[in-house]
């Protein structure tokens, strides 16, 4: 099995996509408020800032081969 493996830290499986992500959502007038409906989003689109090791918080670029060599055999 293959996982990915932190090459500052060298924790196994820690590595996560920091993500931006763009989201519509549904706005009403209540009064003289305007309420946004926060859990009726639709997703539109994200694009990845970087990937990060969740436990040493070092960060690796924003392109899948960034982290391409980070990929370890292990058994399983």
């Amino acid at each position: 099995m293959n996982v990915l493996k932190c090459k500052e830290c060298g924790h196994i499986d820690s590595i996560q996509s920091i993500e931006l992500i763009t989201e519509r959502f549904p706005v009403h007038v209540n009064g003289d408020e305007i309420e946004v409906d926060s859990s009726n989003g639709k997703y539109i689109y994200s694009e990845i800032e970087c990937f990060m090791c969740w436990v040493c918080e070092s960060t690796f670029g924003s392109d899948k081969e960034s982290i391409e060599e980070m990929i370890v055999e292990i058994e399983g």
